[in-house]
């Protein structure tokens, strides 16, 4: 009978001690972070987690009809303006209640109202806070408050009743809530951040890039998280078709172009030295470097926007090609004479998936 009564109250013991854990989210912590995909935004351009990379995030849910909410809102905007020389981000998300505070009008004066400026986004349903709980029991509950390290990973929650300084010995707890919550910023903000950019083609990828790789925003954001992605148009013969430039210090590294129906990658250009060839030549090289004194059979003069240079394939590659150009006085679609190519440098590498 003891042995019963004991494996009750120890099984009941566990089962308190892991609905605690749970209602607290430890198990979430060291997650990624899962990405909020598009949403609509009050006082900011659209904001996708993969563009925010080496950046601590602090995103608070909230919703006008909770005064925790209301109360928190100096606190936010004192960490906003305290970090604002910090590789540091508060983000808002609002979570409206009840329904008749859906509309984006009502949501915008709301804002307004309460002199956010701090980027906000319109979580309607609740759905990305309910990814963000992973599971359906606790996704309503907010406030709600998680940190974001600068590897994407969850690194503090802060659930229920509210944190700022002041408020008197009735606001204790939330008093010493925003003292841990500052201080948890201040950790996060003395980590490293991931600085990584060196990039490495081959057959078989183009840093993370595969030949399955969709011709897609989002992931290609995904794939590069330490550049800048920027969306362009190119021209082929008077058609213009979207690209997508991979940059760094506002130098051109990567130039990705889509197949015909946009749907997939038709070919990367690389344009900086930051990106090594597995298979050894890189830009800069001269062809002699490369083929040696023979002219190559898989070398051929370029046309259209690579008339004037020679294409030839990698050696033993199918899928990457070397652009080398220099000076010729010849006629357009002749390859040089060997003692003129030679000399020539390699100016671009493009990779085929």
């Amino acid at each position: 009978m003891r042995k019963i009564l004991y494996t009750i109250i120890l099984y009941t013991l566990l089962a308190t001690h892991q609905q605690t854990t749970a209602e607290k989210g430890d198990g979430l912590i060291g997650k990624p972070a899962p990405d909020w995909g598009k949403l609509r935004w009050i006082n900011s351009d659209p904001l996708q987690l993969n563009n925010l990379a080496n950046k601590v995030l602090l995103i608070q849910w909230w919703t006008a009809v909770r005064p925790f909410c209301k109360h928190s809102f100096a606190a936010l905007h004192e960490l906003h303006q305290l970090f604002t020389q910090e590789d540091f981000l508060v983000i808002g998300m609002y979570h409206p209640k009840p329904s008749h505070y859906k509309t984006l009008d009502r949501i915008a004066k709301t804002v307004n109202q309460l002199g956010v400026k701090f980027p906000t986004a319109i979580d309607i349903e609740g759905k990305i806070l309910q990814k963000y709980w992973l599971d359906a029991k606790m996704y309503n509950q907010s406030p709600s408050s998680f940190l974001i390290g600068r590897k994407r990973k969850i690194r503090y929650i802060h659930q229920g009743d509210g944190y700022h300084q002041g408020g008197g010995k009735s606001h204790q707890q939330c008093q010493q809530d925003y003292k841990e919550l500052k201080a948890q910023i201040n950790k996060l903000l003395q980590e490293p951040a991931d600085t990584t950019t060196q990039l490495t083609v081959s057959e078989a990828h183009l840093g993370k890039l595969k030949p399955d790789t969709p011709f897609r925003e989002d992931r290609i954001q995904q794939l590069f998280p330490n550049f800048d992605i920027v969306k362009d148009t190119s021209s082929t013969e008077g058609e213009l078709f979207p690209i997508f430039r991979i940059r760094k210090n506002s130098q051109d590294i990567l130039v990705i172009n889509p197949t015909s129906d946009h749907q997939h990658i038709f070919s990367v250009e690389i344009k900086n030295k930051i990106v090594k060839n597995e298979l050894g030549a890189n830009l800069g090289s001269t062809y002699h470097e490369v083929y040696g004194n023979q002219l190559d059979t898989n070398c051929s003069p370029g046309v259209e926007e690579q008339s004037g240079k020679v294409i030839c394939f990698a050696l033993g590659s199918k899928r990457i090609m070397y652009v080398f150009a220099g000076k010729w006085h010849g006629p357009d679609g002749v390859l040089p004479p060997i003692e003129i190519l030679r000399s020539w440098e390699l100016s671009e590498i493009v990779w085929k998936p």
